[in-house]
């Protein structure tokens, strides 16, 4: 009997005076994890401050935090976590193994240690919990001026659970949206703001003219709710089509099966008509919720953007077709009272028609939406990557005291932050039915990394040196990468 041996064990056995060969008992080292880190990078628009938790797999974070997992094991080849998907670590030393990945829902996941002779020895459970971001909060309340009654006073709050962007008065005359105007309302840039607001005050107004007015609020994360908004009212739109489309057929079916139409038949195509005039209505309110939101944008940029222009060209023609298709609904109302049949059924054939192309239109413009926000999200990776190249270059410019290990590992951590959120990127880009041409190359971004990575060697070893020739050679090499990495940031990001 053998008690827990700890190296390999010789051994023969012994009966009656006869003794058998030679056997070796083969001790097989465990994988074991000896300790266990977790970074949490939070998104730039929660202002929270990076942390460090040590020992557990399991937190609370906010929607879209990268989630760094940094090991330290013992006898261990291999280390996956698995959940819906495998994601492998990258053995960055002796035993020492990490991984990335983004969350934007719970997540639940094991951590599974392997070396040559045991495969997933030691399994570890865990779950994240992901809490979601928040549309912005707009509080109101309007006073009437007791002795004008024209002049309006507006008391608000204004909140979002990660900070405000930007509040506008929007107002423009009653018979003609078009001229649009925009009022900033100054915030504090905190999560709660309160605010007053007077009208008419000092607002460019044409005198006679009656005016509607609204408040808009943006929190730090614009884009990507937005972007989530409106191809989730795409879809549903996409899919009330799809259903209206059904009824449409079903209706044509049973009318041209009728001589006459009785009473509940007159009401069913009265449900139907109002169906569809509820239909038009919600689709020209999301074109106006759009059209809005790219000129916000517009005004943001100050450029010429191709795919605004693409999306507002489609949204053009869809404000065509929905007066089409009201012109068309007025004349069936008329028919219907009427009650000519063969009219009525030859009209209720156009609006189907109209529907189905109503349908390839809206999987055209749920395309463009998609390319716009791509669009949009490459160009605010490429301002990035220009502010990392800046601060780069800046950084090889500074003094050996300033010139740290230290910061260049926080600026080496940005970078790997912009992989990531490029990688994440190109695959939204690869759905798209004609994807857009993103120029990042795999090999640029791992020779900005290996220089990255060399440079805070280099600052490490000058910093450790205690021969100033060596140090200052070390120094020099560091600066050298530093120089080269900003470089190649500034050629990727063109």
């Amino acid at each position: 009997m053998f008690f827990q041996p700890k190296e390999n064990v010789l051994f023969e056995l012994f009966s009656n005076g006869v003794k058998s060969k030679k056997y070796e008992l083969n001790v097989i080292d465990v994988p074991a994890l000896l300790n266990f880190e977790m970074t949490l990078d939070y998104p730039s628009h929660t202002l929270m401050k990076d942390e460090i938790i040590k020992n557990t797999g399991r937190a609370v974070i906010p929607e879209g935090t990268k989630v760094t997992w940094l090991l330290k094991t013992k006898a261990a080849s291999k280390v996956n976590l698995y959940s819906n998907d495998t994601l492998q670590f990258r053995a960055d030393a002796t035993d020492s193994f990490s991984a990335s990945k983004n969350l934007y829902k719970n997540f639940s996941y094991s951590i599974n240690l392997s070396n040559n002779k045991l495969k997933d020895y030691e399994s570890l459970a865990f779950n994240i919990d992901v809490v979601k971001d928040e549309y912005p909060e707009l509080k109101l309340k309007s006073e009437t001026d007791s002795l004008d009654q024209q002049t309006l006073y507006f008391y608000g709050q204004a909140s979002d659970d990660y900070g405000l962007r930007k509040l506008q008065l929007v107002y423009y005359p009653i018979d003609n949206e078009k001229q649009k105007q925009t009022e900033e309302i100054p915030l504090n840039g905190s999560n709660l703001d309160d605010f007053i607001s007077v009208f008419p005050d000092s607002q460019n107004l044409i005198e006679g003219i009656s005016y509607n007015l609204y408040f808009q609020l943006f929190d730090n994360d614009a884009i990507n709710k937005e972007e989530d908004t409106f191809k989730e009212d795409l879809k549903n739109r996409l899919q009330e089509n799809e259903e209206q489309l059904k009824k449409d057929e079903q209706l044509l079916k049973e009318l041209e099966e009728l001589q006459e139409l009785s009473f509940n038949d007159k009401k069913k195509l009265n449900e139907f008509l109002k169906r569809q005039k509820q239909q038009e209505e919600m689709m020209k309110n999301f074109n106006k919720r759009l059209k809005d939101n790219l000129e916000d944008f517009q005004k943001e940029n100050k450029e010429e953007d191709t795919f605004k222009e693409d999306l507002k060209n489609r949204l053009q023609e869809n404000e065509e077709q929905l007066k089409k298709d009201e012109q068309l609904l007025k004349e069936l109302e008329e028919l219907q009272e009427k009650i000519n049949k063969e009219q009525l059924t030859e009209k209720l054939e156009q609006l189907a028609k109209q529907n189905k192309n109503k349908k390839r239109s809206l999987e055209q413009l749920l395309e463009l939406t998609k390319r716009y926000y791509v669009g949009k999200k490459l160009e605010k990776l490429q301002e990035e990557l220009e502010s990392q190249a800046r601060e780069q270059e800046k950084l090889s410019n500074e003094t050996r005291e300033n010139n740290t290990k230290e910061k260049q590992e926080e600026l080496n951590k940005k970078f790997q932050d912009f992989q990531q959120e490029m990688e994440e990127l190109k695959k939204e880009n690869q759905e798209l039915k004609k994807p857009l041409d993103i120029n990042e190359s795999q090999r640029d971004e791992n020779k900005v990394e290996e220089m990255q990575q060399n440079a805070a060697e280099e600052l490490q070893n000058s910093e450790q040196s205690n021969n100033p020739s060596e140090k200052q050679q070390n120094e020099n090499k560091a600066k050298q990468n530093q120089k080269r990495a900003a470089e190649k940031m500034k050629q990727m990001a063109q």
